[in-house]
């Protein structure tokens, strides 16, 4: 999971944060003017996201979890060099599920995710892991294509991933970006268009992806939007083991807790790794992967 979030840059970025740092240029008062709009533009990503400039954990541990099932997330990025991972490693880490990158709304990152999708799911199921998968959403700025663009990536998701069903948790629409010129009605009429298409198609209500800023600026917090489970992203050792309700949402909400992207465990890859936790019991997250008790105890779970 490209950011804006960071699941399509090759370096690990908090959700919208955009660096900007000024080339340095002969002419002064270009150099000058490319420091302020570099400067504006930092303290606009300042205040939308939910890590800058917050120290993020290494582990469950540096962040106070001592409840919860313990999850990573994956995607190429995981890949440097072409490695595969170790998700046996993983598992003995403490980790009991796995969200995996299956699908892109643009081939560019779509290229990667199916390829590595099946490696990575087969791996992690040997590892006793129970997977998960998301689809990287990408809005159309074709304010009269909206609803067919969404019913299309929904389609592209669910092609991939909407057979693995027993044993396995629900795919999750990332969303962390849209076009500007986008108002919240349409960015959520996208998002509701992808959700409903992904659950008739494959019988199973999708999880939503996203954080706080986005929640609460570019979508709308419509009942059936809140419906779904959600995944929450939201950075910051600070929060120690929980993190504050999100206004217009369920007071229970999220179910997942996305609180870093900078874990350093064994089997991990050749870079950080998001550290997630679920927020119930091991026979909850068995009931949500459609798994029999005797799995689950397999898995790890009860």
């Amino acid at each position: 999971m490209g950011y804006t979030r960071c699941r399509s840059s090759a370096w690990r970025i908090p959700p919208i944060v955009k660096w900007v740092t000024p080339h340095i240029f002969a002419h002064r008062r270009v150099a000058a003017a490319l420091v302020a709009v570099g400067i504006s533009l930092s303290i606009t990503a300042a205040v939308a996201s939910p890590s800058f400039a917050k120290q993020q954990s290494a582990d469950w541990s540096q962040q106070q979890i001592t409840a919860g099932i313990r999850g990573v997330d994956v995607s190429q990025w995981q890949h440097g060099y072409r490695k595969p991972l170790s998700f046996a490693k993983l598992r003995k880490s403490g980790v009991r599920f796995a969200f995996i990158k299956a699908s892109d709304g643009k081939s560019v990152g779509d290229r990667p995710a199916r390829k590595w999708w099946p490696i990575d799911r087969k791996a992690a199921r040997k590892a006793r892991l129970v997977v998960g998968s998301y689809h990287y959403g990408r809005p159309t700025s074709n304010v009269n294509n909206l609803v067919a663009d969404a019913v299309g990536e929904a389609n592209q998701a669910a092609a991939r991933t909407g057979r693995y069903v027993s044993g396995y948790l629900p795919t999750a629409l990332d969303l962390e970006s849209a076009p500007t010129n986008l108002t919240p009605a349409q960015v959520t009429l996208w998002a509701e268009t992808w959700l409903r298409t992904f659950k008739d198609l494959t019988g199973r209500a999708p999880i939503l992806y996203s954080y706080r800023y986005f929640l609460a600026t570019r979508v709308l917090a419509t009942p059936e939007l809140t419906s779904y489970p959600l995944w929450f992203a939201h950075y910051g050792t600070k929060q120690g083991g929980t993190t504050a309700p999100i206004a217009g949402w369920p007071v229970d909400a999220p179910d997942f807790w996305q609180f870093s992207s900078r874990g350093r465990l064994a089997g991990s890859g050749s870079t950080n790794i998001d550290l997630n936790v679920f927020f119930g019991s091991g026979d909850e997250l068995r009931q949500l992967a459609h798994m029999s008790v005797a799995s689950a105890q397999q898995f790890g779970l009860l």
